[in-house]
């Protein structure tokens, strides 16, 4: 159960302490949540999955009208310190295993599934190539190379992110390899896979994504 504290200034509330950190959206209001560590404590290494930190890990939550939150963040925050890589993806495509990879170095801070960006990456595209698991386990090097290039990472730091290879990258969540072995697989009838085709053909994808 929540209890309402006080009001407080957006300004005084957000700006200044890195441990409020970003929840969700919805088309009334923005959420925040405080966390016992700042936001770099969060990196996908730490938190595969950062919006169950945020619920598991909160001390306080915070609302703010919509409205007020777009004018603050226009006004308020300034502009953005680095360059900002969105991924998106699909689920179970390895997106965990390609966020650990980029996460090397001091200059790269990754944070996985922020729950605001789940609608906000549908609404743009980027210039990130296209990533697909079976490539980044059958040429890691490769892959990872080309998107090194568009983060700017140095390409000296690809074996360090090979290394990622070498553990579950959900270890420790719901998700992660020893849990997900005890789940069987669906068995799809005809009309499932005349169905699921027929998706893809609506949304220009190709038949084989769903791998039959």
């Amino acid at each position: 159960m929540w209890l309402h504290e006080k009001f407080y200034d957006a300004e005084k509330l957000l700006k200044y302490n890195p441990n409020w950190i970003l929840y969700t959206i919805s088309n009334r209001y923005a959420y925040f949540t405080l966390l016992p560590k700042p936001i770099t404590e969060y990196n996908v290494k730490n938190a595969p999955f950062i919006w169950l930190a945020q619920f598991t890990d909160a001390l306080k939550l915070a609302r703010m009208p919509i409205k007020d939150f777009c004018t603050f963040a226009c006004h308020s925050l300034g502009p953005m310190k680095g360059k900002v890589i969105v991924f998106t993806n699909c689920p179970r495509s390895g997106s965990t295993l390609i966020t650990q990879m980029v996460q090397v170095g001091q200059q790269v801070q990754t944070i996985a599934e922020p729950s605001p960006f789940t609608n906000l990456a549908m609404m743009h595209c980027y210039a990130l190539p296209e990533v697909t698991y079976e490539n980044l386990i059958s040429k890691p090097e490769e892959t990872i190379g080309t998107v090194f290039d568009v983060c700017g990472i140095s390409k000296s730091l690809i074996p360090k992110a090979l290394t990622a290879l070498n553990r579950d990258s959900q270890a420790g969540t719901v998700l992660s390899r020893d849990k997900m072995a005890q789940v069987k697989s669906l068995e799809f009838s005809k009309l499932d896979r005349k169905r699921l085709n027929e998706i893809a053909k609506r949304m220009e994808l190709p038949e084989s994504i769903f791998h039959f």
